[in-house]
């Protein structure tokens, strides 16, 4: 693996924190195994070990589709137990919103930090019938940049 940027070691660490948080949380809440929640932690700790920033947005993504599937209430709990341990919530934080329209309107991608926040708004919005539009979007821009 390429040896990592600043940016990249405080991106991998910021993920790796965020991601530990909810898979306890699921664990705790009954929402995952026991099992699987050991794993996962197992992973994450791997990956940051390891230096994998693309395997640790991966995992992010997935924490994300996770905790979608929970009740109104646990994922506001789980987004704030995350934004307490690490400072943002597990979703798109509201500053990237004004970046993430400068791409759309741009109509390209041209880095990975604009990919990420491109993918994690997609992960957000997708198969929600009132960002059809916007999630047709993004998955042209995703697709054009082709990682």
């Amino acid at each position: 693996m390429a040896k990592l940027r600043l940016d990249q070691v405080a991106e991998l660490r910021f993920l790796h924190s965020q991601c530990r948080v909810a898979l306890e949380f699921l664990g705790t809440t009954g929402q995952l195994p026991d099992t699987v929640v050991a794993e996962g932690l197992r992973g994450i700790d791997e990956g940051l070990e390891l230096q994998n920033l693309r395997g640790m947005r991966m995992a992010h993504r997935d924490m994300q589709i996770l905790a979608r599937e929970l009740q109104p209430v646990g994922m506001r709990q789980l987004d704030d137990a995350v934004r307490n341990a690490s400072g943002r919530g597990l979703f798109t934080p509201e500053e990237n919103a004004n970046v993430i329209t400068g791409i759309v309107n741009r109509g390209r991608i041209r880095n990975e930090r604009e990919y990420f926040l491109i993918r994690s708004r997609f992960d957000e919005i997708e198969g929600q019938e009132q960002h059809v539009v916007e999630a047709q979007q993004l998955q042209v821009l995703l697709d054009a940049f082709g990682v």
